[in-house]
């Protein structure tokens, strides 16, 4: 099986089967891609049921329209802010409230519906979280940094209007708000002075900036845009990466922070699935396109080591880019992105 979760294709053997875990193994072939969609386990509980029924080995494929019919999805989510700054543009407040289905139900609070949002490093002086869950009768499951990824466009846009509002910069913003976090100060002012943002920013030009901590790492990026006949242009993405003290494979790093850009990209301009009277409308790529590899930005990454704890590269790069390019927006054009995919709403 082409799976993420070895562990659970083992308890679901064991469980279909009857067999003891010595009697059992499992074979990891090659993924194609992955992205927590393959840490699911209901096509290998497929195969050995049928397996079972027929009593002789099988081998299962899932066309690409079954496979997306019959998947389980990225949860949708809902969010709403407040917020209140000073007449200096400070931070007083904020008040997250999200609505979103849970992966896991019954559990309390699912920790994946509030990542990124519950532990955050910005002090803010007065901060409220409320999760409210979400009942749909829709699939869902992990995707590429789980609940990061929406959480971390929904702050990090919300920091930006709050700097748009109050005439204030956001890098400096960003800085007053992780002043006892030298790490995440590091990596935005690297980024900063990597991409001259200090030269280029302001109302009119397009370019933007986002912060993210996940998976123990921290990542700042810088997007420049461009918008044409309503057609978005991402020009460059800088990205500077801290993981830890140790960095084994600095090359993979790089290209970890690449592909969770492009990923991140390809869902933040076109990516969704659409429903209607139950059923999925979008069945191939022919109606679920991808950004397309004339679309695909320049991309600098730099790694920054620190005497922090390691962490991860294989998510961390995803956050941080669709709240950076919409803030580019924000400030270039004076357009404020509150809902995603992008061409459908542009």
């Amino acid at each position: 099986a082409p799976t993420q979760s070895q562990t659970g294709c083992l308890r679901v053997a064991k469980e279909i089967t009857g067999l003891p875990e010595d009697r059992i193994h499992v074979f990891t072939t090659y993924l194609g891609g992955g992205f927590g969609r393959k840490s699911n386990t209901e096509f290998v509980r497929e195969a050995l049921e049928i397996a079972r029924r027929v009593k002789r080995p099988v081998k299962l494929i899932y066309t690409r329209e079954d496979d997306v019919k019959s998947g389980w999805f990225r949860p949708m989510s809902a969010t709403k802010f407040e917020g209140a700054i000073d007449e200096n543009g400070k931070v007083i407040a904020i008040k997250h409230k999200i609505a979103v289905q849970p992966i896991f139900k019954g559990r309390g609070v699912d920790p994946s519906a509030v990542q990124g949002i519950a532990h955050t490093f910005y002090e803010f002086p007065n901060f409220q979280v409320e999760y409210v869950e979400v009942d749909l009768p829709v699939p869902v499951w992990f995707w590429r940094s789980v609940g990061h990824s929406q959480n971390a466009y929904t702050i990090e846009t919300f920091i930006d209007e709050l700097a748009y509002e109050g005439g204030r910069n956001p890098v400096d913003l960003r800085l007053e708000l992780l002043e006892f976090n030298e790490r995440a100060r590091r990596v935005i002012e690297t980024v900063a002075e990597k991409s001259g943002f200090g030269n280029k920013f302001g109302k009119g030009n397009p370019i933007g900036i986002s912060y993210h901590y996940s998976f123990g790492t921290h990542v700042a990026q810088v997007a420049e845009v461009s918008l044409e006949k309503k057609k978005l242009k991402v020009e460059k993405v800088y990205c500077v990466i801290d993981c830890g003290p140790i960095n084994v494979h600095p090359e993979l790093i790089i290209q970890q922070m690449e592909s969770g850009i492009i990923m991140g990209l390809s869902a933040f301009m076109r990516e969704g699935i659409r429903f209607k009277d139950g059923r999925i409308q979008n069945t191939n790529f022919d109606k679920y396109p991808l950004l397309r590899i004339d679309e695909v930005p320049e991309i600098e990454v730099q790694i920054i080591r620190s005497e922090g704890s390691m962490g991860g590269i294989g998510e961390p790069g995803v956050p941080p880019i669709a709240p950076a390019v919409a803030n580019a927006f924000l400030w270039g054009y004076g357009i404020k992105l509150r809902k995603l995919p992008f061409e459908e709403v542009i």
